[in-house]
């Protein structure tokens, strides 16, 4: 089983690193793996720079671009389009949403708790929509 953690980021240089590192090592379920699909949304800080090298370092990581800054939104649909995962969470760049707290929120889907996402739906009709759990803000 695979998670796709989806990440908006727009000019977040100063914490993004830090974000990435901690969602890389936040302790998933036994016999689940992750990807971590980023957008960012055409910062102007130096921030896709960072995330290049980063995405280097780390093939966990999914890496887009928006040519134009689109907002959150369209960066997360972006996101949800690109992720390969049976699960998705959206985890904010800023830190805003813990990823030790992981565990946690997906506990739910051992018992099939989860609720369907209906963007992943809409946007994969061609395939079963796998679920999603978004973490509350």
């Amino acid at each position: 089983m695979t998670l796709s953690i989806l990440m908006a980021v727009y000019d977040e240089r100063t914490v993004v690193e830090r974000c990435i590192s901690m969602v890389l090592a936040a302790p998933l379920p036994e016999n689940m793996d992750r990807e971590l699909v980023i957008v960012d949304d055409c910062s102007t800080d130096g921030t896709f720079e960072l995330l290049e090298r980063l995405a280097r370092w780390h093939s966990e990581i999914i890496l887009l671009r928006h040519d134009v800054n689109r907002g959150k939104g369209a960066a997360v649909r972006t996101a949800i389009q690109k992720a390969n995962g049976d699960f998705c969470l959206v985890q904010d760049a800023d830190l805003e949403y813990d990823p030790p707290e992981y565990p946690r929120l997906l506990r739910p889907s051992s018992s099939a708790a989860l609720m369907p996402f209906s963007a992943l739906a809409i946007s994969r009709a061609s395939r079963p929509a796998p679920f999603c759990s978004g973490i509350p803000s």
